[in-house]
């Protein structure tokens, strides 16, 4: 399996390709920030994980040869002779958000954000995914419980849709993947993030401003519940 690390973008404009990459292979070793990744292979056998061993005070940097693509920042030669390839890609986030549907009530959970963006909105539960610690759907039951108190079982979610648009998040592009899960008498309250939760007809749902691009979440759900 691959494995990426996370890094910042170098902001050291000189020092060539050892004053770029140094400073971005410690900071990938000491923190976990986004949103660029640096993924070392060598050939086919990706060795990120072999960071963590290697002395960089004593590696040598080297430029990418001819004929590389451009993600190629350039070669690291160990002091034990390894050489391993450098990428740097662009990273996304991954969430997920779900449209809860309490039978008995016929309504559905609202939740008003706490948080920025879109304080002091209505939106359907949801958030991002813990990388390489969980699935999509435990991701959607995590964040409904987190949010609301109220416990969703993965193997009880129906995918809905997945939206990737570039400005559905305005912190950064954000690739949702949308569920509906059905309940009855669910019982719930305000937890983490959130100012209040609301149990809505799909009528009233119809008169809710919804944050992000929760609308066409909504209009998505409708056709796989009915």
């Amino acid at each position: 399996m691959r494995r990426r690390l996370d890094v910042v973008r170098s902001k050291d404009e000189g020092g060539g390709l050892e004053g770029r990459l140094k400073p971005v292979l410690r900071t990938s070793l000491e923190s976990r920030l986004q949103p660029v990744s640096l993924l070392l292979s060598q050939g086919n056998h990706v060795l990120g994980e072999l960071l963590l061993t290697y002395d960089f005070d004593r590696a040598r940097l080297v430029p990418p040869p001819d004929g590389f693509p451009p993600a190629l920042v350039g070669l690291v030669q160990s002091p034990d002779g390894v050489t391993l390839y450098a990428y740097r890609y662009p990273c996304c986030s991954v969430s997920a958000t779900v449209v809860v549907h309490d039978l008995r009530r016929d309504a559905f959970l609202l939740v008003r954000r706490d948080i920025d963006p879109y304080r002091g909105e209505y939106s359907f539960p949801g958030g991002f995914i813990e990388a390489g610690a969980e699935t999509i759907e435990q991701t959607a039951g995590r964040e409904v419980r987190e949010e609301t108190g109220i416990e969703i079982r993965p193997e009880h979610l129906r995918l809905i849709d997945v939206r990737s648009d570039l400005d559905r998040d305005p912190r950064d592009q954000v690739v949702d993947v949308g569920f509906v899960a059905e309940a009855e008498f669910a019982e719930g309250a305000p937890v983490s993030e959130i100012s209040e939760i609301r149990w809505a007809t799909a009528e009233e749902i119809e008169t809710i401003p919804l944050a992000f691009d929760h609308r066409r979440l909504w209009r998505n759900a409708l056709a796989v519940i009915r």
